[in-house]
C-alpha cells in the first residue's frame, strides 16, 4: 500500500509539472512581447539561486533564531508599508466590489437589509438573489461597518481596508509559521522575502472585497493540516482538534470564496495519502464532518438576516453551470452577454436548463482540437497576469467618487495611465513568471525524493485550484487567495535548484580530492 501511495504521489507531481511547464511556456510566449518581464525573471531565479548557494557553500546557515528574528523584522517592516500602500492606493470601490461595500454601508446606518439597495442603480435591484456567493463577504462587511458606526457614528473610509491590510498580513504571518514547519532556516527566511518582494501583497490592501479578505483563511486552513501532519501518532486527539481548526477555518473562507473548498478536497487526499488507513479515516471523517458542521452553522447565521426570499431566489439566482459556460467562451473570463443571456432565460430551472444547452453547443462548437486551444488560451489569461487584475479595479478617484486632482506616486505606478505603470508592469510580471517556474521545479524534484510530505499537501491544493479555473469562469485576481501556497510551493522548488548545486559542488570537490590524492600517491611511489 505504501508503495502504491508513493507511485501515486509521483506520478502526481510529474502531472504537476507537466501543467506548470506548459502555464510557464504559454504565460512566456505572452509576455514576450516585453522582453524585459522575461530578462527580470531570468535575473530574479540567478539572484536568489545565487544567494542560496552563497549562503551554504560558505557555512553561514542562519540558525532558526536568527531566522525568526530576521522574519520579524522583516514582517513588521511589511506590514508598515501595507498601511502606507493601502491609504495611497484608497479609491472608490467599482464592479461587485462597489455594490457590496455600498450596500454594508447601508446596514450599518439602518441596522438591516430591508433598504439595502438604497442608493445604486435599479439594475441592481435583486444583486444578492442573483449572486448569494457574495452572502459571506456583505455579512463581513455589514457586521464590521455597523460596529465601527455605533462606535463613530460614522465608517471612515479607511476602514475596511485597514481590516483587509490586517488580513493580508495575518494570512502572510501563518505563510511564514507553515515554512517554520516545512522548511530549514534558510527556507523560512526566503519564504518571508519572497512575501516582502510579493507586489500584490501591497496592492490588494485598497481592494477589500473577497479575493483579500478570504487569503488568511487559505493560509490558516493549511497552516493547521500541517501542524497535525507533524505531530506523533499518539497525540490523535491533539491532531483531531487540529484539523477541526482546519475545517473551521476552510468553512468561513469557503463562505467567502467558493473556490476555497479545493483546500478541503486536497487535504482529504493528502490525508489518505499521508497516513496509514485507520489513521487517515479517522482524520478525514474528523474533517469533513467538522466542515459539514461548521459550514451549516455559518450558512443557518447568514440565512438569519433574510435579505432574500425563496422566490426571489428561485426567480433571480443564478444557476453554478452559468459559470461553467461562462469558462468556455473567449479567453473563459466574465463576459456581459453571458451574463445577460442567463439573466433573461427565466426562472431558476429555466436558467439552469438554458446555460446547459449553451454549455453542449459550446463545447460541439469547439470539438476536442477546439477545446485543447482553448484550454491553452484560458491556461494563459489566468496565469499571465503577475498584477493580479488589481490596474483594472483601482482607479484615481476618491471613495466618495471624486477625481482626484494630484495622484500620489504610487498610483503612477499602478494606475495603467501612470507615468511609471510599465516598471510596476515588468516587476510584477516578472516575479509572477519567475515563481511559476520554481513551482514547476519543485514539482520535478517533488517525484525524485518519492516521499510524501507537507509540499504533497500545499501541491495538490494549487493543482486542484488550477484544474478548478480550467473548468469554472477564471481571472488573475481569483488566484489572489492561494498566493501563499504559490510561495510556499516556489520557495521549495528553490531550495530543490540549491541542493542541487551543492550536491554538485560536493561531488566535484571530492573528485577533485581524490584526483590531487592519486598524484600525491603516485609521487611518493616515484620517489
Amino acid at each position: 500500500m505504501n508503495r502504491l501511495k508513493v507511485k501515486a504521489n509521483t506520478a502526481f507531481n510529474y502531472v504537476f509539472a507537466l501543467l506548470f511547464g506548459i502555464i510557464t511556456v504559454l504565460v512566456v510566449v505572452v509576455l514576450f512581447k516585453n522582453i524585459f518581464v522575461i530578462l527580470f525573471a531570468l535575473a530574479a531565479l540567478f539572484v536568489f539561486t545565487a544567494a542560496g548557494t552563497y549562503i551554504y557553500t560558505n557555512k553561514k546557515t542562519p540558525t532558526a533564531k536568527q531566522a525568526d528574528i530576521a522574519c520579524g523584522i522583516i514582517l513588521a517592516v511589511m506590514f508598515i508599508l501595507q498601511l502606507i500602500s493601502g491609504w495611497c492606493l484608497m479609491s472608490k470601490p467599482i464592479t461587485d466590489w462597489g455594490t457590496v461595500d455600498h450596500m454594508a454601508h447601508n446596514f450599518a446606518t439602518d441596522g438591516n437589509f430591508d433598504d439595502m439597495y438604497r442608493g445604486l442603480k435599479p439594475a441592481s435591484r435583486g444583486y444578492m438573489a442573483r449572486y448569494p456567493n457574495n452572502n459571506g463577504i456583505l455579512i463581513l462587511l455589514s457586521l464590521y461597518y455597523r460596529a465601527i458606526y455605533l462606535i463613530m457614528g460614522d465608517v471612515p473610509n479607511y476602514a475596511p481596508i485597514l481590516l483587509n491590510t490586517v488580513f493580508i498580513a495575518v494570512a502572510v504571518l501563518f505563510t511564514f509559521l507553515t515554512a517554520r514547519k516545512i522548511f530549514k532556516p534558510y527556507g523560512v527566511i526566503m519564504t518571508v522575502v519572497f512575501c516582502f518582494l510579493f507586489m500584490p501583497y501591497y496592492t490588494y490592501t485598497a481592494y477589500y472585497y473577497s479575493d483579500s479578505l478570504s487569503i488568511p483563511f487559505t493560509a490558516m486552513s493549511v497552516y493547521f493540516i500541517v501542524l497535525s501532519a507533524k505531530l506523533p501518532k499518539e497525540k490523535l486527539v491533539q491532531r483531531l482538534i487540529y484539523l477541526a481548526l482546519s475545517a473551521l477555518f476552510i468553512s468561513v473562507g469557503y463562505t467567502l470564496k467558493g473556490s476555497l473548498l479545493v483546500i478541503l478536497v486536497g487535504a482529504v487526499v493528502y490525508l489518505v495519502l499521508y497516513n496509514k488507513l485507520k489513521q487517515a479515516l479517522i482524520g478525514v471523517l474528523c474533517l469533513v464532518v467538522a466542515f459539514a458542521v461548521f459550514n451549516t452553522g455559518i450558512k443557518t447565521f447568514i440565512n438569519s438576516f433574510e435579505f432574500t426570499t425563496e422566490e426571489e431566489l428561485y426567480e433571480e439566482q443564478f444557476p453554478i453551470n452559468h459559470w461553467i459556460m461562462m469558462g468556455l467562451y473567449g479567453d473563459g473570463g466574465f463576459h456581459q452577454e453571458d451574463a445577460v443571456y442567463t439573466d433573461n432565460a427565466g426562472n431558476y430551472d429555466q436558467k439552469k436548463a438554458a446555460d446547459n444547452k449553451m454549455i453542449v453547443q459550446r463545447l460541439k462548437d469547439m470539438g476536442l482540437p477546439g477545446m485543447a486551444k482553448h484550454m491553452c488560451k484560458k491556461l494563459a489569461f489566468t496565469w499571465r497576469d503577475g498584477i493580479y487584475w488589481i490596474d483594472h479595479h483601482l482607479n484615481s478617484k476618491d471613495a466618495n467618487g471624486n477625481q482626484i486632482a494630484d495622484r500620489n506616486p504610487l498610483f503612477e505606478f499602478v494606475l495603467r495611465d501612470g507615468d511609471y505603470y510599465n516598471i510596476f508592469y515588468v516587476y510584477s510580471n516578472g516575479f509572477h513568471l519567475a515563481m511559476i517556474i520554481l513551482m514547476a521545479v519543485s514539482a520535478i524534484y517533488g517525484a525524485k525524493r518519492k516521499r510524501i510530505t507537507s509540499m504533497t499537501l500545499i501541491r495538490g491544493i494549487v493543482f486542484g485550484a488550477a484544474l478548478f479555473f480550467m473548468v469554472w469562469e477564471t481571472r488573475s485576481r481569483y488566484l489572489f487567495n492561494f498566493t501563499p501556497l504559490f510561495i510556499l510551493t516556489a520557495v521549495a522548488g528553490l531550495n530543490s535548484v540549491v541542493l542541487r548545486i551543492q550536491v554538485y559542488k560536493r561531488n566535484k570537490r571530492k573528485k577533485i580530492s581524490a584526483k590531487q590524492k592519486e598524484k600525491s600517491t603516485a609521487a611518493a611511489k616515484e620517489s
